[in-house]
């Protein structure tokens, strides 16, 4: 595998997606989608929104679909980054500063949850999304199913204080932070924002994701406290699944709260990355890596780790974390974790910012580039 071509955007690029010949890249600060072309890296639009986009758009039926701070959600056209049309979920016009910007006081994250299918009991596919910062915040957190085609409202609940009702019980969620947002992800026919679970009509049901992600899966920082999990594969970092097995980067062995004897050591012994069986329970294989991994991403049959190289070094300690040493990309085999091929980065990649798909692998590289890599493995 070699770097095909490398697209240099903005400041702050976030994470791809890749339909078909393009690839669609959010610019966070700059409020922008970008549109490349998957071929050469040339830039095809971009579209502008009224605040922060911090995470990547999603595909339906030959458009965009992404949400923005400005507290509005959009339907672009992939072909020409024509506007098809835009929602406004805020109540009022109410902005704060957030990040150096004004935005909206209940901004949408960018990623929207698009289903298609009986279980939304509609023809056409439906766009699910939060609005809001907290339960406890503005009149509370609101939650807005919309037609993916038109932009018509379908279903619209607001949750707020520190709990909601479920057939009458009444359901504590985080204590005193209240309903928190996050990207909306489905398993089955239910929807689910943390832990809090939810019908295809926004109505708050009894249950727990099979995947938990407790800090929200838009949160980066290593903390082990926030872990992910997949049904029993035990706390990680990061995980990627394809139905049959998780792939986990684990930093800390132990969840023991604070204990001081439960700590990690940079540049000692590596990240444990290992594949759990998702119908056995067990680990299939594990390994140490020596990459603070911060993108991962599974193919049919490769699994692929990028992230600054685990290394402390005498004359510059914190020079792998703060991007100065480059980073990584590994790939393993997924049946048995077997070393396919290592190759080094000029930047590392942004949280989660890595995508694959027609032999291709694209990185959005803290620099604010988008490297495209190909050929043989």
């Amino acid at each position: 595998m070699k770097l095909l071509w490398r697209a240099e955007l903005g400041r702050r690029v976030g994470p791809p997606i890749s339909v078909g010949r393009r690839v669609f890249v959010p610019l966070v600060d700059e409020h922008q989608i970008v549109a490349i072309d998957a071929a050469d890296g040339s830039e095809l639009w971009r579209f502008t929104a009224g605040a922060r986009i911090d995470s990547p758009p999603s595909y339906d039926r030959g458009a965009v679909l992404f949400g923005s701070a400005d507290s509005c959600v959009y339907r672009v056209a992939a072909s020409d980054g024509r506007l098809v049309w835009r929602f406004t979920a805020a109540p009022e016009d109410r902005r704060i500063a957030a990040f150096d910007q004004l935005e909206s006081a209940w901004p949408v994250h960018g990623s929207v949850l698009v289903v298609d299918g009986p279980a939304t009991g509609f023809a056409s596919p439906t766009v699910y999304f939060a609005a809001g910062r907290s339960s406890h915040l503005d009149g509370g957190l609101r939650l807005f199913a919309l037609d993916a085609m038109t932009g018509r409202l379908r279903h619209e609940t607001t949750l707020a204080g520190p709990s909601y009702t479920v057939d009458n019980i009444q359901q504590n969620y985080l204590l005193p932070m209240g309903t928190l947002p996050d990207v909306l992800r489905m398993e089955g026919s239910a929807i689910f924002m943390r832990a809090a679970m939810f019908d295809a009509q926004l109505q708050p049901q009894e249950g727990q994701p099979a995947m938990k992600a407790l800090g929200g899966l838009l949160d980066g920082a290593y903390f082990k406290r926030m872990p992910w999990s997949m049904d029993r594969s035990g706390h990680a970092r990061l995980i990627v699944q394809d139905g049959r097995r998780a792939y986990c980067l684990r930093m800390f062995d132990s969840l023991a709260g604070l204990d001081p004897k439960v700590y990690f050591t940079p540049g000692r012994e590596g990240y444990l990355l290992f594949a759990h069986d998702l119908t056995t329970g067990k680990n299939a294989w594990e390994q140490r890596i020596a990459i603070r991994g911060r993108a991962m991403v599974a193919t049919d049959d490769r699994l692929c780790v990028a992230g600054p190289p685990d290394v402390v070094e005498a004359d510059d300690p914190l020079g792998a974390f703060e991007g100065r040493k480059g980073g990584v990309l590994r790939i393993v085999d997924k049946t048995d974790g077997r070393l396919v091929s290592e190759h080094k980065l000029p930047m590392p990649p942004v949280f989660n910012g890595a995508a694959a798909a027609n032999g291709r692998l694209w990185l959005s590289l803290e620099d604010g580039s988008l490297a495209c890599f190909g050929g043989p493995h």
